[in-house]
């Protein structure tokens, strides 16, 4: 099926935070990782939370200043729990998403940029990755935008699906 025609069907999403929502990270000594995210993400997660989409974020990146970020948008979907996330797979975490929302894999766009990604890419109706995701991740996805992770990246996919829907999001 076409990436056009899979946007029509997406009615949630789920997404990798580094690499994906952020582009960079610093270690600080006391082991929490700095992150650089745009402000155009954060606001379109925003808006679709609000005309009803749901979304999820699946990460290994555990730390308290992601948690708050993510819930400040509303987000309550979050997978940041070592004992349902593993490295070899975050597809218990979607599996468990869709299941919370009887959603069909095929209703869920799925963003990664990395080997543990690939699984959710290959399950999700519609696989979507950054430009500067790892060789393999681009293999498998979908669509591979043409912007950076931490640049945009997640405001482009969700509005290919909030303007295919022809959805009032603000």
């Amino acid at each position: 099926m076409e990436y056009r025609e899979k946007l029509k069907k997406i009615k949630a999403f789920a997404f990798d935070v580094d690499g994906v929502y952020s582009s960079f990270m610093i270690t600080l000594p006391g082991g929490e990782m700095l992150r650089t995210m745009d402000s155009k993400d954060g606001l379109i997660t925003r808006l679709a939370l609000n005309a009803g989409f749901k979304i999820a974020i699946i990460t290994l990146g555990d730390s308290e200043s992601v948690k708050a970020r993510f819930n400040r948008f509303g987000i309550t979907d979050d997978y940041y729990d070592s004992s349902v996330i593993t490295t070899n797979s975050k597809l218990t975490a979607l599996e468990m998403f869709a299941k919370k929302h009887g959603l069909e894999f095929d209703e869920i766009m799925y963003g990664g940029d990395d080997l543990p990604d690939i699984e959710c890419l290959k399950k999700a109706g519609l696989g979507v990755c950054p430009a500067d995701a790892v060789e393999e991740v681009r293999t498998v996805a979908d669509y591979v935008s043409t912007r950076k992770g931490g640049q945009a990246f997640v405001r482009e996919v969700i509005e290919s699906v909030v303007k295919t829907h022809n959805v009032k999001y603000f």
